[in-house]
């Protein structure tokens, strides 16, 4: 096949993927997509989320031109942690999960309750 050369435009089609992080249970990994916007000339990080064994399609966890980056999982697999660019803040997620009530008693111990958010602010 026979192409076209690659276009300084086209850079900002392109798409990275990077920081990979599987889940405690190996069903699901978070993982970071980099891409550009063209009129802001400015690149974005956002999440996504796709099954290990392939199956669907991946699902896009964040939106925006936020940096979205670091994803953890917390130990029962039930909330994904990041780092953002949202005015300084650590956003806590809760994950996709199948049997949405497993491990409520770890819920529990944590101190953690769906849709919490974790607040981090530094000094300066």
């Amino acid at each position: 096949m026979v192409g076209r050369k690659l276009q300084f435009a086209d850079v900002y089609r392109l798409k990275s993927v990077s920081q990979p992080t599987v889940s405690p249970d190996g069903e699901r990994v978070a993982f970071v997509v980099q891409g550009y916007l063209r009129e802001e000339n400015e690149s974005h990080r956002n999440l996504w989320l796709a099954a290990t064994d392939g199956q669907g399609e991946p699902h896009r966890l964040t939106r925006g031109k936020n940096n979205d980056t670091s994803p953890q999982w917390s130990p029962n697999g039930r909330y994904l942690a990041f780092l953002s660019t949202r005015d300084d803040e650590l956003e806590v997620k809760e994950a996709i999960q199948k049997d949405k009530e497993k491990d409520e008693d770890e819920d529990k111990k944590l101190g953690q309750e769906q849709g919490s958010r974790l607040q981090c602010r530094h000094g300066g």
